[in-house]
C-alpha cells in the first residue's frame, strides 16, 4: 500500500482557526472590504474553514489571498498561503504541483527563519516524493522536519508525527505496529478535538486489522471511520473508508454485489475532488469483480481506466499491476492482438521500475533516531545521504557490467545460431543432393533393358506376323508410358492419380505380352488422388518384380492387387504424412522364384529395391518420420500361394 500523507505538520497550524458558524458571515464581509490587511486575514482565515469541507472553494479563497498577499509584500502570510495551495495538491497526488508550492514557501521561510513553516515545507515535499514512490527522498525531508517538531515540543505535532510513523509502518506491512503508533495518536487527537486526524487514524487501524485478516475488528473501525467522515464531509476519507470497506466484502465475504457498491461509491466520490488514485484503484477493484464474473469487456475497461490514472500521477508499481490485469483480460476476451500491444508497454516499465526497498531504509533510520542526539541528526543524515549515493554508483557499475556481459553473451549466441543455421543447410543441400542422385540412378533401372528387350521383341513379333494393328497398339502405350516416366522423373512429388496412371500404363504392356493371363486391381480407400501426392515411381518395381518372378511361371491366371491406405495424417507444423501400400499377388513365392537360377530380371530387381530403401531413408532424414519395406510370403495349406510388399512411405498435399 502507497504511503498516501496529506495535509501532515502543516494540521498543526490549522488547530488554531477554530470557526464557529456563526462568525461567516462576518468574515465573508471582511474579505469583502476595502482594508488590505483586514481582508487578507479574513480570505485566509476562510480558506482554512473550507480547507476539508469544500477544497476547491478553499483552494479559491487562498489564490485571491496569495495575490493581495504578495501585493501588500507580507512574506510572511505568503509563506503560509503557499505552502496551504501546495498542501490541497496533496487531496489529488499531483506531486509536482505539491513540490512547486512548498519549495517556494521553504525559500521564504528560510529567509524569514519561521521554523514552523520551515518544517510544514519538509514535510510536504516528503509527501510529494512519497506520491512519486521515491521512498528515500521523502524519509531525509521527514527526518528534517521531525528535528525540529522534537525541539519545539509541541503535543499536536507528535501526534501527528506517530500517526506518519503509523503510516510508514504500514508500508512496510509491520501492522501490530502501526496499530500501536495509530492508537497513541488517535489518543491525543480526541483530547484535542482533531477530527479529520483522529478519523483518518480511525481508519489506519481498520486497514491495520484488515491485514491482519481480523476482518470484524477492520469492519467496527472502518464504519466508524466512514461515519466520521460524513458527519464531516472529509471526502478523501470518506473514499478511503468505502474502498476498503469493499475490499472486505470482496476479498473476504465474497460478496460481490455489496463489493461492487461500495467501489462505484468510491470513485464516484474521487470524481467529486479529481482524486486520480481513487478512481484508478476503484476500477481496478471493479475490474476484478468483472472478471470473476466472466464480464471480460466490462473489466477491460475498468482496467483500461485504473491504468491510465495510474500512469497519469505516476505511481509505477500500481501502472504495472493494473497492465497486468488489463492483459489477462484481453486474452481471456481473445482479444489477443490489443494485449500485445499492452504487453510491449508492460515490459518496458517493468525495466524503468528500479525499487530500493525504501519502506526497509525508512524502518532502520526512525530506529536509529535516537532523541538525546537530535542536534547531530542532519550530520548523520548527511552521511547516510552520502552512502546511499556510493550504494547507487556501485549498483550502476554493476548494472553496466551486466548490460556489457549480456551484450557480448548475445553477440556469441548469435554466432553460434549462425553456424548451426549454416551446417543444418548444408546438410539439407547434401541429402537433397543424395536424393536426386539416388532418383536418378533409380530411373535409369526403372525401364530394364531386359523389359524394353522384351517389348521391342512382341512389336517385331507383331510386324513379322503382319500383325499391324497390335503392333501399333503396343508401341503407343510402350513410348506413353516411357513419355509419363520420363515427366515424372523431373519432379520430386507427383498426384497419387498421375502415379497410378503411370503404374496402370506398365500394366496394360505387360498384360498384352503375357496374353492376358493375368489381371490387376487398385484400391486408395476413398483418398482424395487430386490432392494426395507422392515420390514418383516407388511402387513400379514392386509390381514389376510380382508380375515376373511371381505370375510369369505360374500357369494359371494370376492377380495383382495394389491397396494404399493413410497411415498417418499431416501434422500441424509438418508437412508430410505416411502412406501404407500393400502389393499382393497369388504367384509362386519367392521360394520356388529363387530356384530358378536363371532369373532374367533378378539383379535389376535386386538394384530397385536397395535404391528404393536408400531413397525412403533419404526421406526419413528429410521429414524425422520412419519409412519401410517390409515382404511376407503368403500361404495356403503349407503351400506357398503368393506375396505380399507392405511399403510405408511418405505423402504430402498439392495446397494449390
Amino acid at each position: 500500500m502507497k504511503l498516501f500523507l496529506k495535509c501532515i505538520f502543516i494540521i498543526g497550524l490549522l488547530f488554531d482557526v477554530q470557526l464557529q458558524a456563526q462568525n461567516i458571515d462576518s468574515l465573508t464581509i471582511k474579505a469583502m472590504s476595502n482594508a488590505s490587511e483586514d481582508r487578507l486575514k479574513a480570505l485566509g482565515a476562510l480558506g482554512d474553514y473550507y480547507f476539508y469541507k469544500s477544497p476547491s472553494k478553499s483552494d479559491s479563497l487562498y489564490r485571491m489571498a496569495l495575490k493581495l498577499s504578495r501585493e501588500l509584500e507580507n512574506e510572511k502570510e505568503t509563506c503560509k498561503l503557499l505552502s496551504y495551495i501546495g498542501m490541497s495538491f496533496n487531496e489529488t497526488s499531483e506531486a509536482d504541483s505539491i513540490l512547486y508550492y512548498q519549495n517556494k514557501s521553504l525559500d521564504i521561510a528560510l529567509k524569514i527563519q519561521d521554523s514552523s513553516y520551515i518544517a510544514s515545507a519538509y514535510g510536504n515535499i516528503g509527501n510529494a516524493y512519497v506520491i512519486k514512490e521515491q521512498y528515500d527522498i521523502a524519509i531525509a525531508f521527514y527526518n528534517k522536519a521531525l528535528v525540529i517538531f522534537e525541539a519545539q515540543k509541541n503535543e499536536r505535532l507528535q501526534a501527528i508525527t506517530l500517526a506518519t510513523f503509523a503510516r510508514i509502518y504500514m508500508n512496510l506491512e509491520e501492522y501490530q505496529q502501526a496499530i500501536i503508533y495509530s492508537e497513541k495518536a488517535k489518543t491525543i487527537f480526541q483530547k484535542l478535538e482533531a477530527f479529520h486526524p483522529y478519523t483518518s487514524a480511525t481508519i489506519n487501524i481498520g486497514i491495520c486489522h484488515q491485514r491482519l485478516d481480523h476482518f470484524e475488528e477492520a469492519r467496527l473501525f472502518l464504519e466508524e471511520g466512514k461515519q466520521k467522515a460524513e458527519t464531516h464531509n472529509f471526502k478523501r476519507l470518506l473514499r478511503v473508508a468505502t474502498l476498503q470497506l469493499g475490499n472486505i466484502y470482496f476479498e473476504h465475504d465474497k460478496h460481490y454485489g455489496k463489493a461492487k457498491e461500495l467501489y462505484l461509491q468510491t470513485e464516484a466520490l474521487a470524481h467529486t475532488f479529481n482524486d486520480a488514485e481513487g478512481v484508478a484503484r476503484a476500477n481496478l477493484k471493479l475490474g476484478n469483480i468483472a472478471s470473476i464474473q466472466n464480464r471480460y469487456n466490462a473489466a477491460i475497461d475498468y482496467f483500461k481506466t485504473s491504468a491510465q490514472n495510474y500512469k497519469n500521477i505516476g505511481a509505477n508499481n500500481s501502472y504495472l499491476g493494473a497492465l497486468s490485469n488489463l492483459i489477462d483480460a484481453l486474452k481471456a476476451a481473445n482479444r489477443t492482438e490489443e494485449a500485445l500491444t499492452y504487453y510491449d508497454e508492460l515490459v518496458v516499465l517493468k525495466d524503468s521500475i528500479y525499487n530500493e526497498k525504501s519502506e526497509l531504509k525508512s524502518l532502520e533510520l526512525l530506529t536509529e533516531f535516537d532523541v538525546a542526539q537530535k542536534d547531530k541528526e542532519l550530520e548523520i543524515q548527511d552521511l547516510k545521504l552520502e552512502q546511499q549515493a556510493l550504494e547507487i554508483e556501485k549498483q550502476r557499475n554493476t548494472k553496466l557490467f551486466f548490460l556489457v556481459f549480456s551484450g557480448l553473451l548475445l553477440i556469441l549466441l548469435y554466432f553460434v545460431w549462425r553456424s548451426n543455421t549454416f551446417k543444418k543447410l548444408n546438410q539439407h543441400h547434401k541429402i537433397k543432393s543424395k536424393r536426386y542422385e539416388l532418383e536418378q540412378r533409380l530411373l535409369r533401372s526403372q525401364m530394364n533393358p531386359h523389359f524394353i528387350f522384351n517389348a521391342l521383341n512382341s512389336i517385331q513379333s507383331y510386324v513379322s506376323e503382319n500383325n499391324t494393328m497390335d503392333s501399333e497398339i503396343y508401341l503407343s502405350r510402350f513410348s506413353h508410358l516411357m513419355r509419363q516416366i520420363l515427366e515424372h522423373s523431373q519432379q520430386e512429388f507427383i498426384l497419387i492419380k498421375d502415379d497410378l496412371n503411370a503404374l496402370e500404363s506398365y500394366l496394360n504392356l505387360e498384360q498384352l505380352r503375357f496374353e492376358e493371363r493375368f489381371e490387376y486391381t487398385f484400391d486408395t480407400n476413398g483418398i482424395d488422388e487430386s490432392m494426395v501426392m507422392i515420390p514418383p515411381m516407388l511402387l513400379q518395381p514392386f509390381v514389376e518384380n510380382a508380375i515376373l518372378h511371381g505370375l510369369e511361371p505360374k500357369p494359371s491366371e494370376g492377380k495383382v492387387s495394389i491397396i494404399i491406405s493413410i497411415k498417418k495424417t499431416i501434422q500441424k507444423g509438418s508437412g508430410y504424412g505416411v502412406l501404407v501400400c500393400e502389393i499382393t499377388d497369388n504367384g509362386i513365392g519367392r521360394i520356388a522364384a529363387a530356384k530358378k537360377e536363371t532369373s532374367p530380371n533378378r539383379e535389376h530387381v535386386s538394384l530397385a529395391l536397395k535404391l528404393t530403401q536408400e531413397r525412403l531413408a533419404s526421406y526419413s532424414e528429410t521429414t524425422n518420420e520412419k519409412y519401410h519395406i517390409r515382404i511376407d510370403d503368403l500361404y495356403e495349406s503349407q503351400v506357398a500361394s503368393g506375396t505380399k510388399v507392405n511399403i510405408e512411405m511418405p505423402y504430402t498435399q498439392d495446397l494449390i
